[in-house]
């Protein structure tokens, strides 16, 4: 039985320990979903401490948020030898089950499966049609190399999503922006303001 995550969905995944060096390849890929910074904290199992010392440094800024949540996370910050290194398996199961973004997920997993080591795999040149194999020869014996290609099977919901999730991130970082400027100017924030936040937390 599949546990959250350890899904089977992303079994094929590599599963190569991930580490400090890895953070901008990591963070690329799931920068849009910065909004949903602290379910992909709590998937990744960092500590509750630390994701509410995180919050309170960053004032709520989702995009440092995310920034700290991965290096933490990178860093073996948290009980790792109970829950396992940081790999892209785990990643995959938080862009799905933390973030709520399978398309992602599986672009994700596409680009880094098991038998590609980690690595997106490279189409075949285009004088081959990108369909035929390229044929070397070494000495007597033809050796044919037949790379992966990568299609995303997924691209056009893909997209949609990216897009859905950085308008996500600006209206949050406006809802943030206006009730600190009330705040410093000493009023409270008016209520629809309030309304929509606490109706965009549900």
């Amino acid at each position: 039985m599949a546990t959250r995550g350890t899904s089977e969905d992303f079994m094929n995944v590599c599963d190569r320990e991930l580490g400090i060096d890895d953070f901008y390849d990591v963070y690329d890929e799931i920068k849009p979903l910065s909004a949903h910074w602290k379910q992909i904290a709590i998937s990744f199992r960092l500590r509750i401490n630390t994701i509410n010392t995180i919050e309170a440094k960053h004032n709520g800024k989702v995009l440092n948020c995310l920034q700290e949540v991965l290096e933490c996370w990178l860093k073996k910050d948290y009980d790792f030898k109970r829950h396992g290194v940081p790999s892209w398996r785990k990643v995959c199961v938080a862009v799905k089950e933390g973030a709520d973004d399978p398309a992602l997920a599986d672009k994700i997993a596409q680009e880094n499966s098991a038998t590609t080591g980690g690595t997106t795999p490279h189409p075949l040149p285009a004088t081959t049609g990108g369909a035929t194999p390229h044929i070397e020869e070494a000495g007597s014996t033809a050796i044919i190399s037949t790379p992966s290609i990568y299609v995303p099977k997924t691209i056009i919901d893909f997209k949609i999503h990216r897009e859905l999730s950085k308008l996500q991130e600006q209206f949050v970082e406006g809802i943030q922006k206006t009730i600190e400027d009330y705040s410093a100017s000493g009023y409270d924030a008016p209520d629809f303001i309030e309304y929509i936040t606490a109706q965009y937390s549900r």
